[in-house]
Order: C-alpha cells, then structure tokens, then sequence
C-alpha cells in the first residue's frame, strides 16, 4: 500500500506470483465449460458420449475419428500422406453424428 498525495494504491507486492494462480484457475474453468459442453446434461450418466459433429466448437476440436485425422487445418499441416484418399471423406465439416464408447 502506498498514499502519494491523497491517493491510496493498493496492489500486490509481488504481482508475477499471481499470474500461475489465475492462469490455473482460467484454465481450469475452460476445460470445465468445454467438457459441459460436449456432454450436454446428461452426458455424465450415458454409456456413450455422443458426439454432434453439425456443432461448431465440437466439429472445430475433434482431431481424429476412427484412427483417421479429421481437422482439415491439421491435415493441411501434416501434408499429403496423412490419410489415405480413401477416407477423404471424414474431413471437417463432417455431417454424421459420432458416438464414443467410454473406456473404463
């Protein structure tokens, strides 16, 4: 704390110290509102996950299906021999719904 003419500043001592703590926290809150997201609310009682490919968010983070890279930023990064041709219907945007059996 510190006065400077009238003015009292209040601030942390040691601002870099907070950084990772915050940054946790934010990061934490992401993959929760994410994996919401693709569970939906009953997600966490089904057998399966369910997975909507028409949907923006979970068509745009789904790298793979079926062994097979999916995202066509992805695939443009990897380069031609990525995938067989034969699968080249699998790159986003994909239109069938997908389900993923959990794995215990």
């Amino acid at each position: 704390m510190v006065v400077h003419r009238g003015v009292t500043v209040l601030g942390p001592s040691n601002p870099a110290a907070l950084v990772p703590y915050h940054a946790s926290q934010m990061y934490s809150k992401n993959i929760i509102t994410f994996l919401t997201h693709l569970l939906g609310k009953d997600g966490a009682t089904r057998a399966s996950l369910t997975l909507n490919t028409d949907d923006e968010i979970t068509r745009e983070t789904l790298l793979t299906r079926g062994g097979d890279v999916v995202h066509a930023r992805v695939l443009e990064m990897l380069g031609p021999h990525a995938q067989p041709e034969h699968r080249a219907d699998l790159i986003a945007p994909m239109k069938a719904t997908n389900h993923v059996a959990h794995q215990d």
